[in-house]
């Protein structure tokens, strides 16, 4: 009779420690995943106070319709300094499916042909999201290049 009760003793001590050795373990579960999500805050703040000056100069490369005579400008000056005579053919909003809205810019550009080429070079290089619709160059009989170029700026932001 002893060793049956001694049996029993031991099998209800052996569940009540299983009992709570797992009430340990789901309590070290819940701490370390609360732990683990105040550390991927701590994570995600830092990260974020980090790529400010990043988020900042993205945000500006977006073209806005306030930014449209700037970057008319910057070109221009672009066509002067490389020496290359550029005239705006016609600027306008290409109105697509979704939220996009890319800015088309039309443009013929005259020079010889090492300033076309660099001033095309620069002007490709431009912050902005260019695709080129068209690009035509033909040689003048007084060797001249003159270009015919449509581009779609694809971070404009139509307000």
């Amino acid at each position: 009779m002893f060793a049956l009760g001694a049996c029993v003793l031991y099998v209800v001590v052996v569940h009540v420690s299983y009992t709570e050795k797992q009430s340990v373990r789901m309590l070290v579960v819940e701490t370390s995943t609360e732990e683990s999500r105040w550390r991927n805050a701590r994570l995600i703040a830092k990260q974020t106070e980090e790529t400010r000056a990043d988020r900042e100069y993205l945000r500006s490369l977006i073209l806005e319709p306030r930014d449209v005579i700037e970057m008319i400008d910057e070109i221009e000056r672009l066509g002067h300094a490389t020496n290359v005579s550029v005239a705006m053919k016609s600027i306008g909003v290409e109105h697509k499916e979704g939220n996009t809205s890319p800015l088309a810019v039309r443009m013929t550009i005259e020079g010889n042909r090492e300033d076309t080429l660099r001033f095309m070079n620069i002007f490709s290089d431009a912050p902005y999201a260019l695709s080129f619709n068209r690009f035509g160059m033909e040689l003048s009989d007084d060797g001249i290049w003159k270009g015919d170029i449509t581009c779609i700026i694809r971070n404009f932001k139509e307000e």
